[in-house]
Parts: C-alpha cells; sequence; structure tokens
C-alpha cells in the first residue's frame, strides 16, 4: 500500500525578506497611482484631476464679474464662503467694495492679485481695508509703482498673511475650491506673464482666470501639461489680441467666455481676432462692456447667466 504521507510534496516557504519587500513594492506603486491614500488630506498633495472632487456641485456657486469697466474684478461664493480674484481699478474701488456689501459679503477666505496692474489691484486695497480677509495670494514680483506700494502697505497696516501660492496649491472655500494652475516662474520679461492663474471648481463647473498672461505666459502653462478644461474662461487681458491664443482655446473648451473691459476703451478691446476665435471655439461670449456685471449661478454642473 502506497504512504501518501511519505510521498505527498510539502509546500516551499516564501522567505520573509521577499515578502516585505513585495509588501513595500505595493505601497510604493499605491503611492504612486492613488496619491489621494497618502496625502494626509492635504487638498495640495492631490493631481489636478481631483480638484472636483473636494467640491459638491449640489451646491451652488455664484460667479460674480463686477463692471469695473476697462479693469477686472471677480466674486466667487459657496456656502456663505467667499473669494475674490482681483478688484478693478481706483475710478471703480468704491463700487466694487459697496458690490461686495450688497452680495453679503461679510469676510473673504482668500483675495487673489494676479499681478499688479493697478486696473486689478486697486479694488482689492479697498476691499483689505473693509473686510476681513483669511489671506491674500500674490505672484511673487515687485511692482515699481506707487499703486503696488499702496496694496503691500494696506495688508501690511491690517496684519494679513500675504504669500505666493505654488502652482498645483489649492485653497477650499466653502463647498467649492480653487487651484493655482501657474505659472511655474515668476521672471518672464513681460509682468503680464508673472500673473497668477487660477482654475476655480464649484457647482459642477469650473472657471479658469488667467489674469493679463500672454503668448508666453499661455504657452508656458499649456507646456506644464496641467488639466486646464473649463466651462467659463475669464478672458484673458480683457481681450487683447496678445492672449487667448487658439491653442489654449483647444485646451480649455470653454462654453461660456466673460470678457471684463471699458466702453470705449482707449486699447481697442476685445480685438477682433480674439472675438473670432473665441466665435470659433463655440463660446458664449459675454462682456461687461455691453451687459454690465455679468453673474453665472451654477449648479449641478449647469450654468444658469443672470
Amino acid at each position: 500500500m502506497t504512504d501518501f504521507r511519505k510521498t505527498h510534496t510539502q509546500k516551499k516557504r516564501i522567505p520573509p525578506l521577499l515578502i516585505s519587500f513585495a509588501v513595500l513594492l505595493a505601497v510604493f506603486l499605491a503611492g504612486v497611482f492613488f496619491p489621494q491614500f497618502f496625502s494626509g488630506g492635504d487638498p495640495s498633495a492631490l493631481p489636478d484631476s481631483e480638484l472636483d472632487a473636494l467640491t459638491d456641485p449640489a451646491i451652488p456657486l455664484a460667479a460674480h464679474f463686477p463692471d469695473v469697466g476697462q479693469g477686472a474684478a471677480a466674486l466667487f461664493v459657496s456656502d456663505g464662503h467667499a473669494v475674490v480674484v482681483d478688484g478693478g481699478g481706483r475710478e471703480r474701488s468704491s463700487f466694487f467694495v459697496a458690490y461686495l456689501k450688497e452680495h453679503g459679503v461679510t469676510e473673504i477666505d482668500a483675495l487673489v492679485a494676479t499681478h499688479f496692474d493697478e486696473d486689478h489691484i486697486a479694488g482689492l486695497i479697498g476691499a483689505m481695508n473693509v473686510f476681513p480677509v483669511r489671506e491674500v495670494l500674490v505672484p511673487d514680483y515687485a511692482a515699481g509703482t506707487k499703486i503696488y506700494a499702496s496694496f503691500m502697505k494696506m495688508a501690511q497696516d491690517k496684519s494679513l498673511p500675504v504669500r505666493t501660492p505654488s502652482a498645483g496649491e489649492t485653497v477650499r472655500f466653502g463647498a467649492a475650491a480653487l487651484r493655482i494652475a501657474g505659472p511655474a516662474r515668476f521672471d518672464h520679461e513681460k509682468e503680464n506673464d508673472n500673473s497668477l492663474i487660477v482654475l476655480l471648481s464649484g457647482g459642477g463647473c469650473r472657471f479658469l482666470i488667467t489674469g493679463d498672461a500672454e503668448a508666453e505666459g499661455e504657452a508656458e502653462l499649456l507646456a506644464s501639461g496641467r488639466p486646464i478644461a473649463a466651462d467659463v474662461l475669464a478672458v484673458g487681458h480683457h481681450g487683447s489680441a496678445s492672449s487667448t491664443g487658439s491653442a489654449l482655446l483647444k485646451a480649455v473648451k470653454p462654453k461660456f467666455a466673460v470678457i471684463s473691459v471699458g466702453t470705449g476703451n482707449d486699447y481697442g478691446h476685445p480685438a477682433s481676432s480674439v472675438l473670432l476665435r473665441l466665435t470659433r471655439a463655440g463660446c458664449t461670449v459675454l462682456r461687461t462692456d455691453e451687459s454690465g456685471t455679468i453673474l453665472l449661478t451654477v449648479q449641478n454642473k449647469t450654468i444658469l447667466p443672470g
């Protein structure tokens, strides 16, 4: 009779060192392909594709583009929290502050100066003077102008934290979030190309604000490989011919294009070439010089103008 106890092949044990190596390899690969589980809850550590996951599309986002004439300003409100991106020039500074009050702003989570041109930051000086501001986000360069000095002095007088965010950094407010998409550096020949570029998500939709970034800044943004698709594009540099190139529009694929521009301005903004590019891209174009203040309410991936 065959003795099965003698002929049975014993199982080979896997060396403990090999098991440890396999576990470490699995953890490493998980960290590469699923970083959200190893980020410690820090949204800044998440890839751009995770930006929308930080928001609740069911909670509405109100996107305001106040008519500040030949300048640019934006207010975003989500679940009682407010973010301001630029504030227009001197002539409309009082209007901008009054507009924030009228729409229930009592505190600003983040005040963003895309760059330091007067027609973008004068209204921000008024806002810092009137409202509590949790933090001020600025590009990393100094402008040799009186308005820049006034801006920095107001922040200092109010003891506001001023810092330059890194590309890829995320700030959450209410049920929305914004991500700094660029620039990668702040030593461009043109100060406009040092503009902070903001990608904002809320209500299931995205907004891209490029400040006054021109061709070089847009090319750098595209070369970064960051996903910048957005439902609404705040058209760069008030519709200047040097901004909003075809390559950018192809990457963003916006449904709406908002142009902050003054009636009969001396610069010829918006340029006919830009308007043609926007039309060819299939955008619905909204202009403050034609419609006044523009309000877009976003909820569950639906954009409602007015």
